[in-house]
């Protein structure tokens, strides 16, 4: 599993969570399964539109901070990541 190759690697994570019914349970699960393994979280990622309640549920209840958002695409291309970096000030 990716959860395996991720402990051996011993990397820190950035979780990925896109709302959708369903996605503040397998957000949490998915930090729940990282802590039990002992994996560091450098914290979560929102993808697409923002949701302020969803977000705030799982910031409260993970304890993992929120590090921002990128925007939903059909094509991630060299534009694309060039225009969500510097939402983060990396370019």
């Amino acid at each position: 599993m990716l959860i395996d190759l991720i402990g051996l690697l011993g990397l820190p994570v950035i979780l990925v969570s896109r709302h959708y019914l369903g996605s503040i349970n397998h957000t949490l699960l998915s930090v729940e399964a990282l802590k039990t393994r002992r994996i560091p979280i450098r914290g979560i990622l929102f993808n697409g539109e923002q949701n302020r309640e969803t977000e705030s549920i799982i910031e409260e209840i993970s304890q993992v901070p929120i590090l921002g958002r990128v925007s939903e695409t059909k094509m991630v291309n060299k534009e694309f990541v060039a225009t969500e970096a510097l939402k983060f000030k990396l370019l």
